[in-house]
Formats: structure tokens, C-alpha cells, sequence
């Protein structure tokens, strides 16, 4: 029995890492552990069990270490967080649980977690997040929820989350944001929704992002921005929608605007009957915008079939707005659509 425990232990220190440095850290990672240990030092400021096979986070399991300030758990197989999973964890700032099989967040799972300010959930399979679930979270400053099923927003959701400045959505399946599901959001910065099922854009969806300063909507499927969709977010300065399929964009979508500001508007070539005339930039011209071609910030003068993009006369006022002919707007390796403007 004693060579099989030695055994053991010999596997862990071979293919694993288990100790309690100087600074408060236990590690216990890359060892296919399968359950928490109980053992850790309450004395522990970082808490590391990454790169192991734990399925099951129990009920008050980290009970013990109230001074702990960061918990790694990803890259597990966490499929279930007991009620009460994280009481005990007072003082915790970050918490990781990315990379786990992780489908659900029921609500209240994160109570007790009043000083946490990170929390990736992100490349888990998450579907639903229930009302409540972020409750007590009254500290979040950053939140990374991207690269999982999530399809809907729950309303209520982030209704506890007024020190949140960067909510990470992208590489979901959202199809629609209903109004007020963004509510409670005081202090969004950045919002990230690229690579979702996104068809439009309106005002509602954006209620209450007073302090929104970046939002990223590229890589949907948006085929229309309504008109005062951007109106209420009088700070945002970088907007990026490249990669969609726009049809219409409102003379006056830029009204209220923070200025100046970063426009990304690009679209891949696709085919030549769906390209649009320069003279329906005019609305741009006099704005203080820099226009960003692709997701490296590559900037580009448009090469317009009408001519040059300098020399386009954009000082008659067009009356009426008909879609008669499309052409393409080149910037670099790019192409952006917009209706076409004929003077009647």
C-alpha cells in the first residue's frame, strides 16, 4: 500500500504541479485531479487548479479563504456549480472558469462575491444565463461571456452590474437584443458583439449605455440601421460594423455622436450587382471620421467609380433617394455598400 501511495504521489509531481509558494499561491494544476482539494492553506492569496479534470465546483468548498484574491479554474470540465459554490470567497477579485462544459448560470451562483471585478465564463458551452445570475456582483468591472451558445439575453440580466465597463458577447448566436435587456449597464465602456446572428440595429437595444465609448457589431448579418439607433450614446467614438450585409444607412445615423471617432464600415467583395455609388458618402464628408477598412485599422481612400473620392460633388443636395445602379467602393482589399443618391 505504501509503494502504491508513493506511486501516486510520484505521478502527480511527474505530470503536475502541487505547492504553496512563499507568496500565497497553491498550485495544483495539470495533474487530472477530479475534485477540489480541501486541504488548501487558508492562508492562500491565488488559488490555481487549471488544467485538471474537475467536474463538479460543491457547495462552500472554498469556505475557508476569505482572503483569497484570484481563482483559476479553467481549463477543466466543470459541468455543475453547486448553490453556495463560491460563499466563503469575500476578498476574491478574479475569477476564471473559461474553457469548461459549463451550459447553464443559475441564478444567484455568484453570491458573496461582493469585491470580485473579472469573471471569464468565455469557450464553454453556456446557453442560458438566468435572471439573477450576476446578483452580487456589485464590483464587476469586466465581463467575458464570448465564444459560447448564449442566443438570448434574459431581461434583468445585468441589472446589478453598474461598475461593469466591458461586457464581452462575441462568437455567440444572439439574434436580436430586446429593448431594455441591457438595462442596469451604467458604466459600459466597451461592448463587443462581432460574430453573432445580429439582422438589424435600433435604438431600443441600446437603452441606457450612456458611457458606451466602443461597440463592436461586425461579422453579422445587419441588413438595416434604423434611424436614432446611436442617438442616446452621445460618448462612443469607435464603431465598428464591417463584415455585415447593410442595405440602408439614414443620412442622419451619426446624430448626437461623440466626434472625433472611428468608423469601420467595410464589407468583402462579393458580388458586382450588390456594389453601390461614392456620391451616397456625402453625408460623410463633412464629418470628423476616420475610416477604419478592416480589423487592423488599415486606412484607405475609397476609390469611387464616379471618379475621385476628392473631386465627387457633393454640394447638391439630393431630394430624393432612389437605388438605381450599384457600384463598388474599394478600399484596399475591401468593399463598402451604400445606397446610391440621385438628384431629382
Amino acid at each position: 500500500m505504501k509503494l502504491i501511495a508513493m506511486a501516486a504521489a510520484l505521478v502527480v509531481m511527474v505530470h503536475g504541479r502541487r505547492d504553496f509558494t512563499e507568496e500565497k499561491r497553491f498550485y495544483w494544476t495539470e495533474s487530472d485531479l477530479q475534485d477540489i482539494p480541501t486541504d488548501i492553506s487558508s492562508d492562500a492569496q491565488e488559488v490555481h487548479l487549471y488544467y485538471n479534470r474537475i467536474r463538479e465546483v460543491p457547495s462552500q468548498v472554498f469556505h475557508h479563504l476569505q482572503i483569497c484574491t484570484e481563482l483559476y479554474l479553467q481549463n477543466n470540465l466543470i459541468e455543475t456549480l453547486q448553490p453556495g459554490a463560491f460563499l466563503g470567497l469575500q476578498s476574491l477579485k478574479k475569477l476564471r472558469l473559461d474553457e469548461n462544459k459549463l451550459a447553464v448560470l443559475p441564478k444567484d451562483i455568484f453570491s458573496g462575491l461582493k469585491a470580485l471585478k473579472e469573471l471569464d465564463v468565455s469557450n464553454c458551452i453556456l446557453q442560458t444565463m438566468e435572471t439573477g445570475a450576476f446578483n452580487s456582483l456589485v464590483s464587476l468591472e469586466e465581463l467575458y461571456l464570448h465564444s459560447n451558445q448564449i442566443s438570448h439575453l434574459q431581461l434583468g440580466l445585468f441589472a446589478q452590474l453598474a461598475r461593469c465597463t466591458l461586457l464581452d458577447l462575441k462568437h455567440n448566436m444572439i439574434v436580436e437584443i430586446q429593448a431594455n435587456a441591457l438595462l442596469g449597464l451604467d458604466s459600459l465602456v466597451t461592448l463587443l458583439l462581432q460574430d453573432n446572428n445580429l439582422t438589424h440595429l435600433d435604438s431600443e437595444m441600446f437603452e441606457g449605455l450612456t458611457s458606451l465609448q466602443v461597440l463592436d457589431v461586425s461579422q453579422n448579418h445587419i441588413a438595416m440601421i434604423y434611424e436614432g439607433t446611436f442617438e442616446d450614446l452621445p460618448r462612443i467614438h469607435s464603431l465598428i460594423l464591417h463584415s455585415n450585409g447593410l442595405i440602408t444607412l439614414p443620412s442622419d445615423w451619426l446624430k448626437g455622436m461623440a466626434r472625433p471617432m472611428s468608423l469601420g464600415l467595410s464589407d468583402p467583395i462579393s458580388n458586382e450587382d450588390e456594389w453601390w455609388w461614392c456620391e451616397s458618402l456625402c453625408w460623410l464628408k463633412n464629418d470628423d471620421v476616420t475610416w477604419v477598412s478592416d480589423v487592423y485599422g488599415n486606412q484607405f481612400e475609397p476609390e469611387c467609380k464616379e471618379g475621385d473620392w476628392a473631386t465627387i460633388d457633393c454640394q447638391r443636395q439630393a431630394s430624393k433617394s432612389t437605388i438605381q445602379s450599384k457600384t463598388s467602393v474599394r478600399w484596399g482589399e475591401t468593399v463598402i455598400k451604400f445606397y446610391r443618391m440621385q438628384v431629382q
